[in-house]
């Protein structure tokens, strides 16, 4: 286990708890090179932020969205 990964996924658990938003879209900002491709993506398509969801499907590969079946994207 990544112990890196687990204290981003950590941090963004929290903020979450909080309801600060403007926290959850910073640390996924921060930290989309180091696997959070998916998680951001729905994050931001699920609360209407569409513009920012589809340019991470831009940016990355489609191999990140592969288990996205119930979005049509």
């Amino acid at each position: 286990m990544n112990l890196e990964l687990e204290a981003i996924k950590t941090k963004i658990n929290r903020a979450f708890e909080l309801w600060d938003f403007n926290a959850v879209e910073n640390l996924y900002d921060e930290h989309l090179e180091k696997g959070y491709h998916k998680e951001a993506f729905l994050f931001y398509y699920e609360s209407a932020r569409l513009q920012k969801a589809y340019r991470i499907l831009e940016k990355y590969p489609q191999k990140y969205f592969a288990n996205l079946n119930y979005v049509k994207l």
